[in-house]
């Protein structure tokens, strides 16, 4: 059986982990879920503006929406897997969508996706899918 979160915790986090979304509201409870577990939370409303945070701040760890103005997820993803800017080409990525899976899982594997995880967000999914991600079991 699979670790839980609350087991690969003390091992594994907390992480700094970078969530870039459009919607504030989204981003705000992506934090608050994130924070609980004691993650630190940076924050970026596009693609562009969490390039620029990614530089700065080298997250551990990148949540990502798909569809974001300026510089969408995957668009993002791609720059970053390129090596622009001195941002760690290998960061893991869990992608959030408001599409089915099956709709987007092919461009997300093809620009390093670790995780999908489909709106709404369910913050125990969430967890889990931070500890598989960073302990090198993702799903």
């Amino acid at each position: 059986m699979a670790a839980s979160a609350e087991e690969l915790q003390g091992t594994n986090g907390p992480f700094r982990i970078l969530v870039a979304d459009d919607d504030v509201v989204n981003r705000s409870l992506l934090q608050r879920i994130l924070e609980k577990r004691g993650h630190t939370v940076l924050l970026a409303e596009d693609g562009d503006v969490a390039l620029g945070m990614a530089e700065r701040e080298q997250p551990d760890l990148l949540v990502v929406d798909l569809s974001m103005p300026i510089m969408g997820g995957i668009e993002m993803l791609r720059a970053i897997r390129r090596g622009v800017r001195g941002i760690d080409a290998d960061i893991p990525a869990i992608v959030l969508t408001g599409h089915d899976k099956a709709d987007v899982y092919a461009e997300c594997a093809e620009c390093g996706v670790t995780a999908i995880i489909t709106k709404p967000v369910v913050a125990q999914l969430l967890h889990d899918e931070v500890a598989a991600v960073m302990s090198g079991r993702a799903r």
